[in-house]
């Protein structure tokens, strides 16, 4: 992972050092599978506390049992046991976790509906601190009799606590971890991955909207916006939490995401961008490419603290290239004019997004971004057109559902990013690596 640069306006709130991550997903999923080996031994292995306790509790109890043995060092809430072995953490450390935990859960659970992790029914769920752990966090699975298919366990680093911010939105995104695994068995790919790690660096900040950590991460995927929708490759999957945020704040509201992970349930083996065109109600392609558009041209309620989009250069005439699926090519504007794209292999589709919509053709003027999306499979090679602007634009020959919209006229719903709506501190943060637009190499 690539080190941390900020400025010295943001130094009091820098990002904690790296890793800046948990242990991910795909990488549990494939130790838990026997594909690949595991990326920390905690994986698989379960300490020995954790076995099945001497008898089983008597229902109902009014308060949650402890499923394992006591650890000496601990601390229990009304849903947690957060412990540590001598030397690996510290009761103020504890706290911090447990009030952290308890508050995600209080929104998760009580608050929105979420599905209870495995076991927590009955027992508290083990956190533990471990200073030795592979990444900041982590969340797996142990099977017992009492569990044959799996009861959650999360790891934390303590090293992390004293970036409290970071700490408490880690707290809540391992947790929402614990969520995903009650509602979904993983297909036996990466690719599955990508959606879990996304959905819970968004149900952080559903959680905790304080903190806004989760805009860190969106630095992921501002600077490699031309990967394929699902890859893993370099924490690209934590960034698309602002997918999500699209969703939410323009296509759908509060309960989206839990609807989107309960459909899952019975869509295992099938990819996240067809669940979530299932969900929603609209194609994956124009979901993506009203995303893109909003993303690049700062119409996202939070949009003034995340990492701008990486630009390939200026949107010229006759300019080819080629995209992945539901990635997008970034170009800069610098006068107002109609961009088109066309794919130029047989069956390839690309649409072309901007803060106006998005189609086969865009209306654009100078300082908007255009995007160039892929929507189909593995890659799409196009050719961009410009040419002199209409007052209207013209959807009818996309093949997407796209409305007919006025010059000028923003996408239902966007709130554009201000000064006004970021968080304090946050403000100007270039978050992650440098500032401003840069230009990648081909």
């Amino acid at each position: 992972m690539t080190p941390l640069i900020l400025t010295a306006a943001a130094l009091s709130m820098a990002a904690p050092p790296q890793p800046a991550v948990g242990i991910p997903v795909h990488a549990v999923h494939a130790a838990l599978d026997g594909r690949a080996p595991a990326p920390d031994l905690r994986v698989l292995q379960a300490p020995p506390e954790l076995g099945p306790p001497l008898a089983s509790p008597a229902m109902p109890s009014p308060d949650k049992l402890l499923y394992g043995t006591r650890m000496d060092n601990h601390v229990d809430s009304e849903n947690f046991t957060v412990a540590w072995r001598d030397g690996d953490g510290s009761v103020a450390v504890a706290e911090q976790a447990s009030e952290a935990m308890e508050a995600a859960w209080q929104v998760f659970i009580d608050d929105q509906g979420w599905r209870q992790p495995v076991s927590s029914d009955q027992y508290m769920l083990w956190v533990l601190l471990d200073p030795g752990l592979s990444g900041t966090g982590l969340t797996t699975e142990y099977s017992s009799g009492d569990f044959p298919d799996g009861y959650p366990v999360i790891f934390l680093n303590p090293g992390y606590a004293h970036h409290s911010a970071f700490f408490d939105s880690l707290c809540t995104h391992e947790l929402a971890h614990a969520i995903q695994y009650a509602l979904r068995d993983w297909d036996g790919s990466d690719a599955d991955s990508w959606y879990w790690e996304a959905s819970a660096e968004w149900m952080s900040e559903q959680a905790r909207p304080e903190l806004n950590v989760y805009a860190w991460s969106v630095y992921y995927y501002s600077t490699q916006p031309w990967f394929r929708f699902d890859s893993t490759d370099n924490q690209h999957q934590y960034g698309m939490s602002v997918v999500n945020a699209y969703i939410e704040e323009v296509l759908g509201d509060g309960d989206s995401l839990r609807s989107t992970w309960e459909l899952s349930e019975q869509r295992t083996g099938v990819g996240w961008d067809l669940i979530l065109a299932e969900s929603i109600g609209i194609e994956a392609a124009e979901i993506w490419g009203g995303f893109s558009g909003a993303m690049a041209n700062g119409q996202l309620r939070e949009s003034a603290i995340y990492e701008p989009v990486l630009i390939d250069g200026p949107v010229s005439d006759g300019l080819e290239g080629e995209v992945a699926m539901l990635g997008t090519d970034y170009f800069s504007v610098t006068e107002r004019v109609t961009v088109s794209v066309e794919a130029l292999d047989a069956g390839g589709v690309v649409l072309a997004s901007g803060p106006h919509g998005h189609g086969a053709s865009v209306q654009v003027e100078f300082g908007d971004v255009v995007g160039i999306v892929g929507a189909s499979e593995p890659t799409a090679r196009y050719r961009i057109s410009v040419g002199a602007p209409v007052d209207v634009q013209d959807t009818a020959d996309t093949g997407f559902d796209t409305p007919t919209q006025q010059w000028g006229e923003r996408q239902g719903g966007c709130g554009c990013g201000s000064p006004a709506a970021a968080s304090g501190w946050l403000l100007g943060l270039p978050l992650l690596l440098g500032i401003g637009r840069r230009r990648r190499r081909r």
